[in-house]
C-alpha cells in the first residue's frame, strides 16, 4: 500500500506530486505542516510555499524518512489573517503536527507562535519579515525561526551601502509619509549616519500624485548626486523620469519595493542604473540549480517562497538527524547550534532564531532585468 500525499496543488506540479509514489506504510509518520494562505490575494504567494515544502518532503521520502520515520504533510489556509492563523494553528495542534512550515504574513507567523510554543511545536517561516516574529517569540530558547530577511536588515545594508560607495557624496533622502516609504528612508539615513554619512537634504512628497517637478526642481538645485527614495513604484517611477528629463544623472537607490515591474513600467528608459535593496535571490545559489531545473521543467517558475519553503523542511530533517529526536527540545537545541546544508545555502540561526547570514544585497536595474552588485557583503 502506497501513502497518499497530504497536499493539494494546481496545475502541473500538482500532476507530478500527485504520482510520486511514496515509501510502505509499514513505518511510522512524522507530520509536519505548511500554513499560508490558500484562497485570497496572497493565495499565490501561499501556493508557492506549498511547493516548496510537498517538494522537499517527497524527496525526503523517496530517500527513506528520517530516522526510519516518513513525513506526511498536512496543509492549511490561514488567508493570511491573525485570527483565522490562531484557528488553523491550533487545527494544527489537533492532527499531532511536530513542525510547521509558516506562515507567509508576519502577522499571522506572530499570531499563530504561541500556540505552536504552548504545544512544543517547532515554527519555521519561509516568509516573514517583521521584527517582532523572532523578537518576541515565545521561548527565548527556541522553537521559532525564519528562512527570510527581517525588515530591518534592509535599511541597514542600504545605509552601509550608500556610507562605503557613495559617502563622500552629496546624499538626499526623500519618502512618500507612508509606514513603508518613511520607515525605511529614516532607517537607511540612521545607518548611513551611524556609519559616517552625512545627508545634505531630507524631504517627503505626497503620493498618489502624477507629478514632482516641485521636488525634482529642488533636487536639481541642491546638486544632489545620490537620491534614497522611500515610497512605492509608481510615484518613484515618476521622480526618477523627470529627474532624467531634467538633465539629471543622479544615482537613485530605494527598497524592495522598487524591484518591480511596476516600477520598471512607471519608470521606462530612467530605470536603468537604479540601486535597490532585495532579499538574496536563491536562485542564483549553485546549489539551487538542480531544484530549480526541476520546477521549471514542470511549468513553474521557482519563486523564493518556494525554495526557502524547500529549504525549511531540509533544516529541520537535518536538525531531527542530527539530535536523533523528533522532540521540540532536541530539535531546538539542533537549530540553534548546527548548520545545516539546503537548497538556499548554508543555514544558521543566531540566538532570536533569524539567518545568521546577511539576508539583503544590493541589485541594480540593467533594463529589463536586474543584477546584484559586486558589494554584497
Amino acid at each position: 500500500m502506497k501513502k497518499t500525499p497530504k497536499f493539494r496543488l494546481a496545475g502541473p506540479c500538482a500532476l507530478m506530486l500527485a504520482s510520486i509514489a511514496f515509501a510502505d506504510t509499514a513505518l511510522a509518520d512524522l507530520r509536519i505542516a505548511v500554513v499560508g494562505p490558500e484562497t485570497g490575494q496572497f493565495r499565490v504567494l501561499g501556493e508557492q510555499m506549498r511547493l516548496g515544502a510537498a517538494l522537499a518532503v517527497a524527496d525526503i521520502n523517496a530517500a527513506g524518512g528520517i530516522n526510519g520515520e516518513l513525513l506526511v504533510l498536512e496543509t492549511g489556509n490561514d488567508l493570511c489573517e491573525a485570527d483565522r492563523a490562531t484557528a488553523v494553528a491550533n487545527q494544527m495542534v489537533g492532527r499531532n503536527v511536530i513542525a510547521v512550515i509558516g506562515h507567509l504574513c508576519s502577522g499571522a507567523s506572530i499570531a499563530a507562535s504561541q500556540v505552536y510554543n504552548n504545544a512544543a511545536v517547532i515554527q519555521i517561516s519561509p516568509a516573514s519579515a517583521s521584527p517582532a516574529f523572532t523578537d518576541n517569540r515565545p521561548d527565548p530558547a527556541g522553537g521559532t525561526y525564519r528562512l527570510y530577511g527581517r525588515e530591518d536588515d534592509q535599511p541597514k545594508i542600504a545605509g552601509q551601502f550608500l556610507a562605503r560607495n557613495f559617502g563622500d557624496r552629496r546624499v538626499a533622502f526623500v519618502h512618500d509619509e507612508s509606514g513603508y516609504g518613511k520607515g525605511l528612508a529614516d532607517a537607511t539615513r540612521t545607518a548611513f549616519e551611524a556609519a559616517g554619512g552625512m545627508p545634505v537634504f531630507v524631504r517627503s512628497y505626497k503620493a498618489e500624485r502624477q507629478d514632482y517637478s516641485t521636488l525634482v526642481r529642488t533636487l536639481k538645485s541642491q546638486r544632489i548626486d545620490v537620491l534614497f527614495l522611500g515610497g512605492y513604484p509608481a510615484e518613484a517611477g515618476i521622480i526618477a523620469r523627470q529627474m532624467r528629463s531634467q538633465g539629471m544623472e543622479t544615482q537613485i537607490m530605494g527598497g524592495d519595493a522598487l524591484l518591480t515591474v511596476e516600477y520598471r513600467d512607471s519608470a521606462g528608459d530612467a530605470a536603468d542604473g537604479t540601486l535597490v535593496t532585495f532579499p538574496r535571490d536563491p536562485r542564483n545559489d549553485a546549489r539551487a540549480d538542480q531544484l530549480v531545473k526541476r520546477i521549471r521543467a514542470l511549468g513553474d517558475e521557482p519563486e523564493t517562497f518556494t525554495l526557502n519553503a524547500y529549504a525549511a523542511v531540509q533544516v529541520w530533517t537535518q536538525a531531527v538527524r542530527q539530535s536523533g529526536s523528533s522532540a521540540y527540545r532536541a530539535v531546538s537545541q539542533a537549530l540553534n547550534e548546527g548548520r545545516f546544508t539546503t537548497a538556499i545555502g548554508e543555514i544558521a540561526f543566531d540566538r532570536k532564531g533569524d539567518m545568521s547570514i546577511p539576508s539583503y544585497i544590493v541589485y541594480q536595474w540593467q533594463g529589463d532585468w536586474y543584477a546584484p552588485q559586486q558589494d554584497q557583503n
